[in-house]
């Protein structure tokens, strides 16, 4: 698949805070679509279910979600793991203190998604 359409996926799938695999499954046909000019081939998005249990944010979803994108008979699925983020995060020392610790480049969720997005070169 070309990587243009592997790079759509992680900003969509990394560039989101809430939303449910409807919603989510639904922005991304939309914005597919005006991005590249041509309809998905097929578009799925999943979850589970985790939820955090610790006193801090007690309650919260952090599941996983992958979207399995196919587009001229090519296939690319990526999982986005909250949990495996919020693990990571709860152990920084900005997390509890900056407000803004999810809008910078400290957070999992920045580092993995730059990971990702280094793998496709």
């Amino acid at each position: 698949m070309e990587n243009k359409y592997k790079e759509f996926i992680v900003s969509r799938l990394y560039g989101l805070m809430e939303g449910s695999p409807q919603s989510i499954e639904s922005m991304i046909k939309d914005d597919f679509k005006v991005i590249f000019k041509h309809e998905i081939c097929s578009v799925n998005v999943t979850s589970t279910n985790r939820v955090i249990e610790d006193e801090y944010m007690k309650g919260m979803w952090i599941g996983t979600m992958t979207v399995t994108l196919i587009v001229n008979n090519e296939v690319y699925s990526l999982t986005r793991d909250f949990g495996e983020e919020y693990d990571n995060d709860k152990t920084d020392s900005n997390f509890k203190t900056d407000d803004w610790f999810y809008e910078g480049e400290d957070c999992f969720s920045f580092k993995k998604s730059q990971e990702i997005l280094k793998s496709f070169n």
